[in-house]
């Protein structure tokens, strides 16, 4: 990712893990990748879907080399919004790697973690990023999140 300058002002490429590479338009469809937007233009950042596939480690080294690069002029004060409904252990370690560079860029910014209040796994999920990031992150009940679809994650 190169930084771009137009006439002096720093710009911040967004990052969007759906994007087919080369095509700004077509997104691509990759089983068991989560959408990930971080996006300093619009103030989005959000992560969701599921986050299932086995290299978890090469999908989140993109988002934390942005993180890394951009996120100390672009985020500050800013909520990551997180609604994973699905994710394996593999993930979840990334995921706090990711957490842990967010609450790092600034001491305002936060993590959102929504789930159904109905979805046993999806709460005691998010109670365990909970304990580990605890004044920077909001659990959300949120109905409009879909429930686990089947046993998987950190079960």
């Amino acid at each position: 990712m190169r930084k771009h300058r137009v006439d002096n002002i720093d710009s911040v490429p967004p990052y969007n893990s759906k994007r087919k590479t080369g095509d700004i338009e077509e997104y691509a469809d990759r089983q068991g990748e989560p959408k990930v937007e971080l996006n300093a233009d619009v103030e989005k950042y959000l992560i969701e879907g599921v986050s299932n596939m086995l290299q978890a480690r090469e999908f989140y080294t993109e988002i934390l080399v942005w993180l890394a690069i951009y996120g100390p002029r672009a985020i500050s004060a800013k909520r990551l919004e997180v609604r994973l409904f699905d994710f394996n252990a593999s993930s979840a370690l990334y995921l706090s790697k990711v957490f842990e560079l967010w609450v790092s860029l600034d001491d305002d910014n936060r993590i959102a973690w929504h789930f159904h209040p109905d979805d046993e796994w999806g709460k005691e999920s998010a109670e365990i990023f909970n304990d580990l990031f605890q004044e920077r992150f909001d659990l959300v009940p949120d109905r409009e999140m879909p429930k686990r679809p089947r046993q998987s994650g950190l079960s």
